[in-house]
């Protein structure tokens, strides 16, 4: 019987983290149940399964595990694969504080002490390239459903009114919003292009915005918004710094002739610090 090694060399490329991951939880399940809990504490073994197409369950099938090298190898690639948010499950799997009581010995975490080397890697490789952040992302396949959405907001022939609400971190104003434009404007497809460029993605650690009610002076009953647009099916927070708008600003649009308002929103914008991160959430209607 041929290792993994021998079945997919060459054929590993094409192979997706969840393919691995699912192929490794089942080897787990009846020879290592410490990495099986840990693993589905923060991969959940029934969503990589539910993830896959019946043409990559076959795939899932032929993988042959033969030896625990077979499975620190399979790892190793998973990790390879893995953006900023998996890399860092990862490392939460083998790392020193589990969140249940059957946490691995340290005999048990020796025993994948290659693994946990190359989860160091690609920290290191997606620091940089610079990737190396919650809401950014080269897993196309993982966001495949959020860029599907993103993009129809960038060349469908309806018209999308854009804003942003703007939260600030150690700023006496906390709180204001931004009119951007419409899908006719420069600012616009400027701001939706760079999400598809840069990869962004939404932040596992920002999936709701409370929006202040600014009748009361007090601000009480804020609105909570879990979704950058009331879509059907478009459920999915996404911001960008002011960094990365600045960025925008400098490499696609310091030329345009922009109309009061969006001048006035770009010298906002531009005023803005990048030493506390300030975070622009976009809203569609």
């Amino acid at each position: 019987m041929k290792t993994v090694e021998q079945r997919n060399e060459g054929n590993l490329e094409g192979t997706t983290l969840n393919m691995i991951l699912t192929k490794v939880f089942n080897w787990a399940y009846e020879n290592d149940p410490i990495l099986y809990k840990n693993l589905d504490f923060h991969f959940k073994a029934h969503q990589c399964r539910s993830a896959l197409s019946e043409e990559e369950m076959r795939e899932v099938f032929l993988l042959k595990l033969v030896s625990k090298d077979d499975v620190l190898k399979l790892l190793s690639k998973a990790i390879t694969l893995s953006d900023f948010h998996d890399t860092n499950k990862f490392s939460w799997v083998f790392g020193n504080s589990l969140s249940y009581k059957e946490a691995g010995s340290e005999e048990w975490k020796d025993s994948y002490r290659d693994v946990i080397s190359q989860i160091q890697t690609q920290f290191g490789l997606l620091r940089d390239k610079g990737f190396d952040s919650w809401h950014k992302s080269t897993d196309l396949k993982k966001h495949k459903h959020f860029r599907f959405w993103i993009n129809k907001f960038l060349e469908d022939d309806q018209l999308y009114f854009l804003r942003f609400f703007v939260q600030h971190t150690g700023n006496v104003q906390s709180f204001d919003t931004l009119y951007v434009g419409t899908n006719e404007s420069e600012s616009y497809h400027a701001i939706i292009q760079y999400i598809l460029e840069q990869n962004i993605c939404p932040d596992p650690h920002h999936k709701e915005l409370q929006v202040p009610d600014f009748v009361n002076p007090d601000l009480y009953n804020p609105r909570s918004i879990q979704s950058s647009g009331r879509f059907g099916g478009f459920h999915y927070l996404v911001y960008l710094t002011a960094a990365e708008l600045q960025e925008i600003y400098e490499t696609s649009l310091l030329n345009e002739q922009f109309k009061d308002m969006e001048k006035s929103m770009w010298s906002y914008i531009n005023a803005s610090s990048t030493d506390k991160e300030t975070r622009f959430f976009l809203f569609l209607t």
